[in-house]
């Protein structure tokens, strides 16, 4: 059973008893000599269970395959354990969805299968220790996610009693999106294999043992035990043209470790172990054929390479191939270069540590390989071991290569090695910044209809703007089309390769008096158009027209901007309520236009006060994608300003009153009214009787005999077009 309810904060992971399978429709698992009898233990053959259609079958080395379980639908999931009188048991999840348990029920007696419980994904079975020491004291344990936690439910619970493991004891549960399997693993540790905590990494043994399965070399004749379950492989390239034989050499070449054969296994030992034997010279079989140095045979120096190169696939390089160099010290006799390859993407300090071994290892065997003959007594010794052997007055470290079997005798073959090389750690040189090629994906157009005074004095007519972009680099322009039946028929079109900087707030800006510079209220402007760039200015370059935008309906200028996050940013210093428009409080999502690229669409007469609606389509892509928006014209190019400064007094029974128009056009001492100016409108009331006036002066003399008490005075600018501007009032 497990001793405890939480799972250990540090994974243990080790080779797993029972083994993997990667088919959701099949499942490993060790278990007795025969169904029902466990008279030989339950470590005797490793069973299979495969789900064909609603049926369930089950077979071991040496028993044939029969139908051990058929269920109402097809099976999606399967999952094998073996309980301690050697009956099946079977978890598995049908084509509607539903997940079941076929187990033994003491109560019935016999073989049930229950429904579980709803939202239960993947459950898995495995038998926890069944070592005979143990079997007494052991479960099957039922483990699933449910609710994006790991649980599980024990045997001898019946499994009616559901636990959620904690990560550590009194810690959070542990977090899955998904369990692929649980098993016992050679470390005495029961295993959960989730997705979504970090599981779902590759260990290096879980590929070695991925590759064996390609070449149909079951898991069981493969021993990993020696193996660090902890070593994640970052990637690592394979085809069908590759032999299996091959790709494990290319990690054997990385990540330093021997196959080799024996009590019927394949057995992957890492390098850098401990000796298994000294060997002194009166333990060796004199064969009468001595060489030189006594017992070995000496490479030549020159021909280790000056500088090893390894070329590589680098993690933080976009996956592009990079280079890590190991270069001897000036002064060896070695010249030349050599470069390596190798399939295993790795980061810059494990490419430059692999290929400082991989060096290191070639100086240590061109001293020499060694040949020596040992008698029956040390059979123990195998293929991978690495041990010491004298050679002459010096003791030397080798790994064992090859092991000739003969009567009375083993010839070996060894090879150089250095321990301290495995431990080495070198610092690499970071791998080149990744310049991705552009995307070429033209996306979606964005636009703005900008209804509001004319920017520019060329622009003196009726008409209005538009400001158009993309929101993906790549985007090569619109055409921009404008209907007037909503839709039905577009009826002028234009095309724009220019975009805009449009954008929306995502943080609310306040209002302030258009009168004098808004150095208080700052806001944050999310910018759509990609790559786009906001610059800073002073009050100078804004009364120059410099950072002009519009932020809702209203126009300001703008002077210091800071981008907090990638296309986010904070602007501040404002000049408010520029061309005649209202300064106002603006809210979060509101528009963000810069209206230098803007562009001035000139209008008909007959298009004032009417729905317009406008249809932008990316250059290059389907009409039906488009942008389109409907907005109502209301002639803002050619509605006049307030006038100013307005005074009126009483003299005698008459009113004398002036002002001073504002024009549209110029700036600072040289403005100008437009062309369609047509004077000025002064209105006046006392309530019940009003006179109108239209003047082209900016000022009038009228009599006040025809009212009564206070006189309210208006007076608004006249437009060709638009008709009344807005009006300043006073009264007398």
């Amino acid at each position: 059973m497990l001793p405890t309810a939480w799972l250990s904060s540090q994974p243990f992971r080790a080779q797993l008893r029972n083994p993997w399978s990667r088919k959701p429709t099949v499942s490993h698992h060790w278990g007795p000599v025969a169904v029902q009898d466990p008279s030989q233990g339950l470590l005797v053959r490793l069973w299979t269970a495969r789900a064909l259609g609603p049926d369930i079958l089950l077979s071991a080395p040496g028993v044939p395959e029969t139908v051990a379980y058929t269920h109402t639908h097809d099976i999606l999931e399967l999952s094998l354990a073996f309980n301690q009188n050697g009956d099946p048991h079977f978890a598995f999840v049908d084509t509607q969805g539903d997940p079941y348990l076929r187990w033994y029920d003491p109560t019935v007696p016999g073989m049930t299968t229950t429904a579980l419980a709803a939202g239960t994904i993947n459950p898995r079975l495995g038998f926890d220790d069944a070592r005979p020491i143990n079997v007494a004291s052991s479960d099957i344990i039922l483990g699933y996610v449910r609710d994006g936690v790991l649980r599980y439910r024990l045997q001898r619970d019946r499994f009616n009693t559901e636990y959620t493991p904690t990560v550590g004891d009194g810690g959070s549960p542990a977090a899955a999106t998904g369990l692929r399997h649980i098993s016992m693993n050679s470390g005495l540790r029961f295993e959960f294999m989730t997705d979504g905590s970090g599981d779902e990494d590759w260990s290096l043994p879980m590929i070695i043992e991925d590759l064996c399965a390609r070449a149909n070399l079951p898991s069981e004749r493969i021993n990993q035990n020696a193996m660090d379950w902890q070593q994640i492989v970052r990637g690592f390239t394979i085809g069908n043209a590759y032999e299996a034989s091959g790709s494990l050499q290319s990690l054997s070449s990385i990540f330093f470790f021997d196959p080799h054969v024996a009590n019927g296994r394949v057995n992957f030992v890492p390098r850098g172990a401990d000796a298994q034997a000294t060997i002194y010279e009166e333990d060796m079989i004199d064969d009468g054929e001595p060489v030189e140095d006594g017992n070995t045979r000496r490479g030549d120096p020159i021909g280790v390479p000056r500088v090893l190169h390894l070329n590589y696939y680098d993690v933080a390089g976009g996956l592009n191939t990079d280079k890590q160099r190991s270069e001897r010290p000036e002064g060896t006799r070695s010249e030349g270069e050599q470069s390596l390859q190798t399939p295993v993407v790795l980061s810059a300090d494990e490419a430059a540590t692999v290929v400082a071994r991989t060096h290191g290892l070639m100086v240590e065997q061109q001293k020499g390989e060694l040949n020596f003959s040992l008698p029956d007594n040390w059979l123990r010794l195998t293929e991978s071991d690495p041990v010491f052997v004298q050679t002459g007055t010096k003791m030397v470290r080798a790994i064992i290569t090859r092991v000739e079997m003969d009567d009375g005798e083993q010839r070996y073959k060894a090879i150089r090695d250095r321990q301290s090389l495995y431990t080495t750690q070198v610092q690499g040189i970071p791998a080149a910044p990744v310049t991705r090629p552009p995307s070429s994906v033209a996306g979606p157009t964005i636009i703005e209809f900008l209804d509001i005074p004319i920017l520019r004095d060329t622009h003196d007519q009726l008409g209005f703007y538009l400001a158009v972009s993309g929101i993906l680099p790549a985007w090569p322009g619109a055409y921009v089309e404008m209907s007037l039946d909503g839709g039905q028929n577009y009826i002028d079109g234009q095309t724009t390769r220019t975009g805009s900087v449009i954008g929306e707030l995502v943080t609310a800006l306040g209002d302030h008096p258009h009168e004098f510079p808004d150095t208080v209220n700052r806001c944050e402007i999310q910018i759509k158009t990609p790559n786009a760039l906001l610059t800073s200015t002073n009050l100078a370059g804004m009364l120059n027209r410099r950072n002009r935008a519009i932020i809702g309906d209203e126009i300001v200028n703008f002077a210091d901007v800071d981008e907090v996050t990638p296309g986010t940013w904070d602007v501040g210093h404002w000049l408010r309520g520029r061309l005649g428009t209202d300064a106002a409080a603006h809210s979060i999502g509101e528009r963000f236009v810069l209206l230098g690229t803007a562009m001035f669409i000139p209008a008909e007469l007959t298009w004032l006060g009417r729905d317009l609606t406008f249809r932008a389509a990316t250059l290059g892509r389907p009409i039906d994608e488009a942008t389109i928006t409907t907005v109502t014209f209301t002639g803002a190019s050619q509605t006049e300003r307030r006038p100013a400064y307005l005074s009126a007094r009483r003299d005698g029974t008459d009113a004398v009153i002036s002002w001073q128009g504002v024009g549209r056009l110029g700036g600072g001492a040289n403005v100008a009214m437009g062309a369609y100016f047509q004077g000025y409108r002064v209105t006046l009331t006392d309530g019940s009787t009003t006179q109108t006036h239209d003047v082209t002066a900016e000022s009038l003399t009228t009599s006040l005999s025809a009212f009564v008490g206070d006189v309210t005075i208006r007076v608004q600018q006249r437009n060709q077009i638009t008709g009344l501007g807005p009006y300043i009032e006073v009264t007398i």
